[in-house]
């Protein structure tokens, strides 16, 4: 085992030889959870599918050992977030930050008071936040 550390050394050693499943499974673990040469990660992969194979183990400790492997294997299934865009407040703030800047723009083009209906088209119902804001 080259280029390993003198803690994944001697977890190596708990993984692979303690008699208790339950300390492989946590030597495996602190294997898994933080970054090991590819070897080692594939050895703590074999260490609990031989746990969790073994009928004779404890069902708690063999799920631990499936789910320490799953968690290995597959990266976790969330549901999509909801955007920022769908949220009502955001809207409301890109209306109101559109409409400061077209007043903004007719300040500095000159025209006060604000013509009527200036900005009939950002305080309608349909009003869509730009893309970029």
């Amino acid at each position: 085992m080259t280029n390993n550390t003198r803690a994944i050394t001697v977890l190596c050693e708990i993984m692979a030889n303690s008699p208790a499943p339950v300390r492989r499974v946590e030597a495996a673990e602190q294997l898994l959870d933080y970054e090991a040469p590819p070897e080692i990660v594939e050895q703590a992969k074999a260490a609990l599918a031989s746990i969790f194979e073994d009928s004779e183990t404890p069902d708690d400790i063999r799920l631990d050992a499936l789910k320490l492997i799953r968690k290995a294997e597959a990266r976790k299934v969330v549901p999509p977030r909801a955007t920022v865009r769908d949220d009502p407040r955001h809207i409301e703030l890109c209306r109101t930050l559109e409409i400061l800047k077209r007043r903004s723009a007719l300040v500095d083009a000159g025209v006060f008071p604000f013509p009527q209906g200036y900005d009939d088209d950002l305080t309608g119902p349909d009003f869509v936040p730009m893309p970029d804001a």
